[in-house]
């Protein structure tokens, strides 16, 4: 196991592709942001919402005031989990070509 980031066992870039992101924002400049920095297909929603009750409506709101296609919005909406389950048998596989680590997230 590395115990920097120089030892890291493939290019950090690499390693960031298996990140997914919430987006628990309603700030319409920050999903930009996530979606050009990461890509659509990356982000999710519902898995971290704010301890604000009802903030999950003006989450939706908020993706659903940008000029993303609807595709990207299906994407962000469950289409990038349900791929993303559906895909990766996560007993024991990895999808990128690394070795498998049980205390890896995704």
């Amino acid at each position: 196991m590395a115990t920097n980031v120089f030892e890291l066992p493939a290019p950090a870039q690499l390693l960031l592709r298996r990140c997914y992101f919430d987006t628990a924002c309603t700030h319409g400049p920050a999903l930009e942001c996530a979606r050009a920095t990461w890509g659509v297909d990356t982000l999710v929603f519902g898995t971290d919402v704010p301890h604000v009750p009802n903030a999950e409506k003006d989450t939706v709101a908020a993706l659903q005031a940008r000029s993303w296609s609807n595709a990207e919005l299906n994407g962000i909406f469950g289409g990038t989990v349900r791929r993303l389950l559906a895909k990766h048998d996560l007993r024991r596989t990895s999808y990128d070509g690394l070795p498998y680590d049980d205390n890896r997230c995704c």
